[in-house]
């Protein structure tokens, strides 16, 4: 009962006048983060990118950025990136699902098995939100640094970047059927 009200709950509010709104909302945090944050914490990490931004970072990168990004740099990620990133998931999840919902909607029939789809985009969050505070947890512990935590937290970094080119690809393919979809349909109006 719950997922079918949650379903209907996603579908109600796949109209694009919605998914713009949270388009705005997910540029803007995107330009925050990508323009300002990542460049300054750069400067203070000796030029090495965060481990957030990376796909597939190991053990040692992470050993590497939190032992020669200084307090300054360390303090920024967290009262600043932290938070914004803490943030970020959460929007571009909706705004991905609702994109997934507009486009399929059009292309699957409503009793579709495959509609639990649209739901992809808060894996990719929950993936982000482990990593963030995998990163977190470590930063917090120093000078201790726990391999541990460091692997796992890679993990799901690798998830979230796997995961999101996934949402990317369903949206590229949905956006091609529905294409082909209004296409044949403009053939059969203008056959007939």
């Amino acid at each position: 009962m719950r997922d079918n009200s949650i379903s209907q709950l996603i579908e109600k509010n796949a109209v694009w006048k919605k998914i713009s709104v949270m388009l705005f909302f997910t540029l803007i945090l995107n330009i925050t983060i990508m323009l300002d944050i990542i460049p300054r914490l750069k400067l203070y990490s000796n030029g090495l990118t965060l481990p957030d931004a990376i796909i597939g970072y190991n053990v040692e990168y992470a050993r590497n950025w939190l032992a020669i990004t200084s307090s300054e740099g360390l303090r920024l990620y967290l009262h600043y990136f932290f938070i914004l990133d803490s943030i970020y998931p959460l929007i571009s999840a909706i705004f991905f699902t609702l994109i997934i919902s507009a486009l399929f909607k059009r292309i699957l029939s409503p009793d579709s098995s495959i509609k639990g789809i649209v739901i992809l985009p808060f894996a990719v969050a929950f993936c982000d939100y482990f990593e963030n505070f995998g990163i977190f947890f470590m930063i917090s512990n120093l000078p201790d640094f726990n391999p541990k935590v460091a692997l796992i937290t890679s993990i799901f970094s690798s998830l979230k970047w796997i995961l999101g080119a996934v949402v990317v690809l369903l949206i590229l393919i949905g956006s091609i059927l529905l294409l082909v979809k209004y296409l044949r349909s403009r053939m059969c109006k203008t056959m007939n």
